[in-house]
């Protein structure tokens, strides 16, 4: 898991509507890697 935080805003806090588009939740699901041996 990673937090950006205010490190990486979709747009600039200047209004209601865009603090809360910030607000959100990026969920990356990633395939496991075959064990190799």
């Amino acid at each position: 898991a990673r937090g950006w935080g205010e490190a990486r805003p979709l747009v600039p806090n200047t209004s209601d509507e865009n603090r809360a588009r910030n607000r959100r939740v990026e969920v990356i699901l990633r395939k496991p890697q075959a064990d190799r041996r």
